[in-house]
This record gives C-alpha cells, structure tokens and sequence, in this order.
C-alpha cells in the first residue's frame, strides 16, 4: 500500500512544525493532502521535532502537540455524534 492509498483509506491529521529539523517542511505532500477530504494539515511556524516540550511547564511538561491532538480528537467526535460543544471552532488555520 502506498502513502496515497493510506490517505484514500485513513483520517489523517498532520501537525507539522515549519522549523523541524527532522521532517523538512517541503516533504509535505500537500496537493495530495488539499485533494483528500480525510486528512487535515496544519503546519506551525515552530515547534521542533515531535512536539518538544515548551512552554512554563518544560521540561516535565507535556508536549505542545498533546492539546491540539485531543481538540482533533474531541471535534471528530463531537461530527460522530452530532453535538458542537467543547471548544468551540476547534481547527484553526495557523499561517507559517
């Protein structure tokens, strides 16, 4: 199976870090990514490789990312299940 069948067949949601040293911002395959309704890109100026911890609670903390997974995560739930409460406008577009 190919990266194209996968995003055919799988919700995806990709965050992406501009800055990450590790997966380079241009490797992202977002015409595929614009062309399927399953997946969702969200690309952050920073962020570093795999969520780094930030903020005050670094370096104990949990990563940047978690928070944004679980609003992922609790929108697609509340689709599934036809409700709109939590936060609101959940996915918001982020200019790199």
């Amino acid at each position: 199976m190919g990266y194209k069948d996968f995003l055919n067949s799988t919700c995806l949601f990709d965050l992406q870090a501009k800055n990450d040293p590790i997966a380079p911002d241009r490797a992202i395959p977002r015409e595929d990514i614009k062309e399927n309704p399953n997946c969702v890109l969200i690309v952050t100026p920073k962020g570093g490789h795999l969520g780094w911890v930030a903020g005050e609670n670094a370096p104990q903390g949990c990563p940047w990312t978690d928070p944004m997974v679980m609003d992922f995560l609790q929108h697609l739930e509340n689709e599934k299940s036809g409700t709109r409460q939590g936060t609101g406008n959940v996915l918001q577009s982020v200019d790199a």
